[in-house]
């Protein structure tokens, strides 16, 4: 999505240049002002070397990351929240997921970009929303986030940060005697029918299931369409299969939905026998 990098700040000298006065009025470039920051070596990593060294006209920018639960099972999701924090806003940023090992990163949404105010001063967020899933048991260490970008303030002063490497996760092992293995919150079923008040041999009605869930996506979800055609007693067409994924308004849960309208033509008139609609899952919280 476009960020809202159209401001420009306040234009500044060059890095060890001054501003230009009569030569008897000759001062030396003022030296930017962090405010109540902390040092800018003490909050991330410094500069990689191909970057340039330009100075910033406001507080250097610093990383944040959140984790929405820090004891989880295997193959259980959580969130991960990471924010940028700028004195500016930015010509560019990109965030570079770590490779998969002992846990799989997914970009859920970001960057969304907004303002707020710490200590007097306006500070630009830059947020991303990943879901991670560990894949083993273990005290697992969360791996670095690497983030890049350009300061839009016209210096265009590129920065290269990673987010901290000290978080770790508590990951309890899988229960073997659940299978499948579908560690969530919690999860409920509905199923809604039409066209079954009279049912014919040939005739077709129509089937609607909704899974909804919390601590997974839509796309984590189980599908009934094999469970339904292992069925006898009807035909069974799928009409469409949707997903959704989202996250709690307190921003500590996954939320998933996936739902699927099915085609069922019976090939007997009577009574029409439809299997129990069921999924075997883990609760995490009991």
């Amino acid at each position: 999505m476009p960020y809202p990098y159209n401001q420009q700040g306040q234009q500044q000298p060059y890095p060890g240049q001054p501003f230009m006065q009569p030569p008897q009025q000759r001062q030396p470039a003022p030296q930017p002002q962090y405010g109540n920051q902390p040092p800018w070596q003490q909050q991330v990593p410094a500069y990689s070397q191909s970057a340039p060294r330009a100075a910033f006209t406001s507080s250097p920018p610093r990383v944040e990351v959140q984790l929405s639960e820090t004891r989880v099972y295997a193959q259980q999701t959580l969130l991960l929240t990471l924010r940028l924090i700028s004195g500016n806003n930015l010509a560019s940023v990109n965030a570079k997921l770590p490779p998969s090992g002992t846990m799989v990163f997914t970009k859920l949404e970001g960057p969304t970009t907004h303002s707020r105010g710490l200590n007097g001063q306006r500070e630009i967020v830059n947020q991303f929303l990943y879901a991670v899933t560990p894949l083993k048991a273990g005290k697992l260490r969360v791996p670095a986030i690497e983030i890049e970008g350009v300061i839009g303030d016209g210096s265009s002063t590129e920065f290269n940060l990673q987010s901290r490497t000290d978080m770790v996760v508590d990951v309890q092992p899988v229960n073997p005697a659940v299978q499948p293995w579908l560690p969530l919150h919690g999860l409920s079923v509905q199923s809604f029918i039409q066209g079954a008040d009279k049912p014919e041999a040939g005739k077709p009605l129509s089937l609607v299931i909704d899974i909804s869930a919390v601590g997974a996506t839509g796309g984590q979800l189980p599908s009934f369409a094999e469970y339904l055609q292992q069925s006898g007693a009807f035909n069974l067409y799928r009409e469409k299969s949707e997903t959704e994924g989202s996250v709690s308004s307190d921003g500590r849960f996954l939320l998933g939905r996936r739902t699927e309208a099915f085609t069922l033509v019976p090939q007997q008139g009577g009574k029409l026998l439809i299997p129990e609609l069921k999924v075997a899952w883990w609760n995490v919280d009991t």
